[in-house]
């Protein structure tokens, strides 16, 4: 609260000048020990009701969502050969408000309780409060606005590689991110928005850029992570890594169980394999007629402590050879009678040799009402071209060939339909098919070959690894 009043973000109110219409934001301190850098935050809430049950963010527009998603960035983020990241540092509290607005952000504080409580305005965009995001994110858009005459590369990148205060961006050679980082630091600087925790798996950038690695504004360590939109990245080896601590737990519940399970975030379904696992545990869980602190059956106990092995799984950042002169697409769908899903991997070529890599994956749970086999293919069929139809529109690239694999031969029977012909459920579904796959492909794969069989039917950590 001392930083807020040194730095102006918040100023005394004069009570003899005070308005007549405010609003009194309650407040309170979150800890978060794993930020190297606060890690104590004030959090304001908006959404507490006043005297005439009507709270704050009741009455505010949130706004519009105007940056990409956390899987399009993700993405987008993987197809570069050189990565980096950074934020913003306060990014909301380096936004002020309109003088005639503040009336609304005031608080009440005291030092200690020797003092008597004080009234303060908050002067700034405000944690808590329903559209400071799109204020922030708004803020950011017409930063790049304003410098896409002078800056186009710079300002394109502003534009579509933030997710809030993340930049998330890379590119294909060390002189291009010396480039592009120059005119990132110079147009967010403009605007009072200094970049911070910067990490990369190439450091000669910051070298040549003649900043301090030592400086506490880096985060490149040997074995040190990051996390990335919420996905560990270890930055030296270029690497993605998962984390489920359950170290905590003394009692196996399918409460405890449940909050080790929800700390596994994976946007892009990298390890879906393994999460598959989880999902399908979580729903025999919820058959199961027993209360949420009950102890649980070795079973279900040792299935959930197999997954928690996803601590060794390490999965490569980059997604696309080096000089890659040929790029392939292939998409493969599986179901079984527990679930059902997609993966896609991309091939790459170059005048050297080829590289294959996972690029996403998802799966789903078959529902607990009974549905055939068949059914659950298609489903798993259309899942596969929703996927590829959105890594498409992320990644941007032109593809020499794209390809959707299927075991099921009664899937791909209908795909070949007219779908007026098929029953409601079937055509709607294939109908969906192929307007996302247009002219792409549908071929069989044995389910011996299906990599897609990992993703239906789920197995270890220690399958994968080895």
């Amino acid at each position: 609260m001392e930083d807020y009043f040194k730095l102006g973000h918040m100023s005394l109110v004069n009570e003899s000048l005070g308005s007549e219409v405010k609003f009194i934001l309650p407040h309170r301190c979150v800890l978060k020990s794993s930020s190297l850098t606060t890690k104590v935050r004030v959090v304001f809430d908006g959404s507490c009701k006043s005297t005439n049950n009507i709270s704050l963010n009741d009455v505010l527009m949130v706004g519009p969502i105007i940056q990409p998603d956390i899987f399009n960035t993700l993405l987008r983020f993987r197809k570069h050969q050189i990565a980096f990241t950074a934020d913003i540092e306060k990014m909301y509290r380096q936004i002020k408000l309109h003088p005639s607005d503040r009336q609304f952000q005031h608080i009440l504080w005291r030092e200690d309780k020797s003092k008597s409580v004080q009234e303060y305005e908050l002067n700034t965009v405000t944690y808590g409060l329903g559209p400071s995001s799109f204020l922030a994110t708004r803020c950011l858009k017409q930063l790049a606005i304003e410098n896409s005459k002078d800056f186009p590369e710079a300002s394109h990148v502003i534009e579509n590689n933030f997710y809030m205060d993340d930049l998330i961006s890379g590119t294909d050679s060390v002189e291009d991110a010396i480039y592009l980082i120059k005119h990132f630091i110079n147009i967010l600087d403009s605007a009072k928005f200094p970049l911070r925790k910067w990490t990369s798996n190439r450091t000669e950038i910051f070298e040549n850029l003649n900043l301090d690695l030592s400086s506490s504004e880096f985060m490149i360590k040997d074995g040190s992570s990051t996390k990335t939109l919420g996905v560990f990245w270890f930055s030296l080896e270029d690497v993605f890594s998962y984390s489920a601590n359950k170290l905590s737990i003394k009692t196996y519940t399918k409460r405890s169980i449940l909050s080790i399970i929800s700390q596994v975030f994976d946007p892009l379904g990298l390890i879906a394999p393994v999460t598959i696992t989880a999902k399908i545990l979580l729903q025999k869980l919820g058959s199961l007629k027993v209360d949420w602190d009950d102890v649980l059956p070795d079973y279900y106990v040792k299935s959930f402590l197999n997954y928690c092995e996803i601590n060794k799984l390490k999965i490569s950042r980059c997604l696309i050879i080096n000089n890659a002169i040929d790029l392939e697409l292939h998409c493969f769908t599986d179901a079984s009678t527990s679930a059902y899903g997609a993966v896609i991997y991309i091939l790459s070529r170059n005048n050297i040799g080829y590289k294959v890599s996972l690029a996403c994956a998802k799966s789903k749970v078959a529902p607990l009402k009974t549905i055939t086999l068949p059914r659950l293919e298609l489903m798993a069929a259309l899942l596969g071209a929703q996927l590829a139809s959105r890594l498409l529109e992320s990644l941007n690239l032109s593809f020499d060939k794209i390809m959707f694999w299927c075991d099921s031969t009664i899937t791909l029977t209908w795909i070949k339909r007219e779908p007026s012909t098929l029953k409601t459920f079937v055509a709607n579904r294939i109908s969906q098919i192929q307007s996302l796959t247009m002219d792409n492909e549908w071929r069989y794969v044995p389910s011996s070959e299906n990599p897609a069989d990992f993703v239906s039917r789920g197995v270890q950590p220690s399958e994968i690894s080895s």
